[in-house]
């Protein structure tokens, strides 16, 4: 919370949501659970070996890989495999999310700002693969009818879905 968070040469593995009514919910309603990375104010910056020759930054098999709440988030060459929802950055300033490699089932990567302040939005070069639900989104960036948000660039991504999911939403 309100603090920087650099991340590198780390493996998350089994990372689940608490469920309800299994007797850690007094716990599980103060902190997000389910979550490998949770930053909220401040910044991440994560980066690890998909292109480059830094060690790798593996989630495995863990409900939601990365989520900002009003963080600056670098995201960079992870690999997100058997996730819930892969990255969620929601309110920053600046999200540049590139050569990520994730395959999940709920949400690729999603985006979205703050009405009314602008935004520096990145999303390049990732590689997103849906399946396991059919309403999933493999990229979700942007605000909503009411409140649009066209801050930023989307490009260069390589997005499989399977079993009806959305692409980029």
């Amino acid at each position: 919370y309100n603090t920087s968070l650099t991340l590198r040469n780390t493996v998350f593995r089994d990372i689940t949501n608490v469920p309800k009514g299994s007797g850690y919910n007094d716990y599980a309603n103060l902190i997000p659970t389910g979550k490998a990375v949770y930053v909220q104010g401040g910044a991440v910056d994560i980066k690890g070996g998909v292109i480059s020759s830094d060690p790798p930054v593996v989630f495995d098999n863990c409900h939601t890989g990365v989520h900002t709440m009003y963080a600056s988030a670098n995201i960079r060459e992870t690999t997100m495999a058997g996730v819930t929802n892969g990255i969620l950055s929601n309110g920053g300033a600046v999200a540049d999310i590139e050569w990520n490699n994730i395959t999940a089932s709920d949400r690729g990567i999603s985006t979205a700002f703050l009405s009314g302040i602008g935004a520096n939005l990145t999303v390049k070069n990732n590689t997103v693969t849906m399946k396991g639900n059919a309403n999933g989104i493999g990229i979700g960036a942007g605000g909503s009818d009411l409140f649009p948000q066209n801050e930023g660039i989307v490009q260069d991504n390589s997005v499989t879905v399977e079993e009806g999911a959305t692409g980029i939403g």
